[in-house]
């Protein structure tokens, strides 16, 4: 919020202000919830990869963050598809061991026109309609 106030010119919030702020935020109510958002996190879970599936996703279950670039290799290969990747420069993404096998080629920033394939972290997916959040900050390139 302070980066959009800057470039409106307006003048940073004094600390008062952001609590009072933040009080506000936390006493809001909460919105609707459909009932098809509403179960138990293996329920939700399934419903997340079936909507996403049927919206010609791919959903992988791994069993930990370390094992995400072998997964991703895998997938890169039953897709035909080339081994050269664009990370976005996350730290815990970065953090990952990518080269092990040395049949990745990485590198880290944001994609452009000539990158076929990118690695970039989720915020969150919404069960509901299979889709996936992404916060977009320059650790989160949105073009990736």
């Amino acid at each position: 919020m302070d980066a959009i106030r800057q470039s409106l010119g307006r003048p940073e919030l004094s600390t008062d202000a952001k609590r009072i702020l933040n009080q506000q935020i936390m006493k809001h109510p909460a919105n609707l919830v459909p009932a098809r958002a509403k179960g138990e996190r293996a329920q939700l879970i399934k419903q997340f990869r079936d909507m996403a599936q049927a919206a010609a996703c791919t959903v992988e279950k791994i069993s930990d963050l370390v094992s995400a670039p072998a997964a991703v290799l895998e997938f890169l290969r039953a897709n035909n598809l080339p081994t050269q990747i664009t990370l976005a420069p996350d730290e815990w993404l970065c953090g990952l061991d990518w080269n092990s096998n040395n049949l990745l080629e990485t590198k880290i920033g944001p994609a452009d026109i000539n990158d076929m394939v990118s690695v970039t972290p989720a915020f969150a997916g919404v069960a509901e309609t299979g889709t996936l959040v992404a916060s977009s900050s320059s650790a989160h390139p949105t073009t990736l």
